[in-house]
């Protein structure tokens, strides 16, 4: 068992010193061009979703603004 802790540990330790070789601005590049546009998406439907039940008093029908990637289920199609 403990060998298995030191190959895991091992393992990270040279991940994390592998990523502090990548300059800073490439590092926070995926946070700015892919997470943070998804974030703002997924944070204004969640606000959107709480204006629509307290106004009109119903549960929001599924993806009302738009299916999101990490939280939406896969729509099943027809089979034509």
């Amino acid at each position: 068992m403990r060998i298995l802790l030191g190959i895991l540990f091992a393992g990270l330790s040279s991940i994390a010193t592998a990523q502090e070789k990548i300059p800073v601005p490439l590092r926070w590049a995926p946070h700015l061009l892919r997470m943070h546009p998804m974030l703002r998406h997924y944070l204004s439907s969640v606000v959107k979703g709480f204006e629509w039940y307290l106004t009109r008093g119903e549960p929001v029908p599924r993806n009302q603004w738009g299916a999101h990637a990490w939280f939406s289920t896969p729509q099943k199609t027809s089979g034509k």
